[in-house]
């Protein structure tokens, strides 16, 4: 199987997963995605408030891409799937989402504390369905570093990944 085909089935796993596993997550309640800090809070917050994540498109993602550590942890937990599908289908588009939301999935050292351990606290379906989109972009990353195809089809895919780009969000608190 070739580095395309390898790209596109693990893709589709991904998808699959996503869907599959957020299928029965539940909306939380507007007092739970509100967050009324600064301007860039509340449009981030008013962006994502009210919509269950399967209506989530990339381009309700675009102009302008939200700041999606702005994200209280129940906003963040119940829309990952949607940024998730949407990354996989627009990774381009989207810019440097893509490589926020694989920062916000990978805590330095792999421990999360405070608020990234209340936002990172899925089921074993839900972890599964992170580390299957990881997969996905950390091929990409081997492909886009120039890889040779024989070293991409041996490697094995298992390990977080490192964003390639730096995000400035706001210093806020976000609330409890």
């Amino acid at each position: 199987m070739g580095v395309a085909e390898t790209l596109r089935r693990l893709e589709d796993e991904a998808r699959a997963n996503i869907r599959t596993a957020f299928a029965s997550s539940e909306e939380p309640s507007p007092s739970q995605v509100e967050n009324n800090h600064c301007p860039e809070c509340q449009e981030t917050a008013a962006r994502f408030a009210g919509r269950p994540w399967d209506q989530i498109s990339v381009a309700t993602l675009l102009n302008p891409r939200p700041s999606i550590g702005l994200l209280t942890p129940a906003a963040f937990k119940y829309h990952v799937p949607a940024l998730m599908l949407a990354c996989i289908e627009a990774p381009h588009e989207l810019d440097v989402l893509p490589d926020s939301l694989i920062a916000s999935l990978s805590p330095p050292n792999a421990m999360a504390t405070g608020d990234a351990a209340e936002r990172l606290n899925f089921t074993a379906a839900q972890s599964g369905a992170i580390v299957a989109f990881l997969r996905v972009f950390e091929l990409r990353q081997r492909i886009d570093s120039g890889l040779a195809e024989d070293t991409l089809e041996l490697a094995p895919v298992t390990r977080p990944l490192v964003p390639r780009h730096s995000l400035l969000v706001c210093a806020c608190r976000l609330p409890r």
